[in-house]
């Protein structure tokens, strides 16, 4: 069996003057519905960290779609406090990935 092939993304730093910052959302926009053959639904990880990548926040799942669901959104919610934060996403799954932009919603 072979080692799966692991993609990732991370975010620059986000941080306006070292003020608390509220995230309240991170939608990413990818190809979704794409499945595999097998008939599992492919997951995407987020996790984040508030500490210029020294430690990170534990993994929050979510699917990106069964074959042909091409409706599916990938979006996490409640994603808490920090005043610089790093955000990074990972996907193992073997199937077709196309990230295409992520909407992040915060406030001061």
């Amino acid at each position: 069996m072979s080692n799966p092939i692991r993609r990732l993304r991370r975010s620059p730093h986000i941080r306006n003057d070292f003020r608390v910052l509220t995230y309240g959302s991170l939608e990413l926009l990818a190809e979704v519905g794409v499945g595999n053959a097998a008939g599992s639904l492919p997951q995407v990880a987020l996790r984040w960290s508030d500490t210029d990548g020294r430690t990170w926040s534990n993994e929050r799942w979510q699917t990106l779609g069964a074959i042909g669901k091409r409706k599916t959104r990938v979006v996490w919610q409640r994603l808490g406090q920090s005043e610089s934060r790093l955000f990074e996403i990972v996907i193992t799954d073997p199937v077709k990935v196309r990230l295409i932009d992520a909407l992040l919603t915060v406030q001061e």
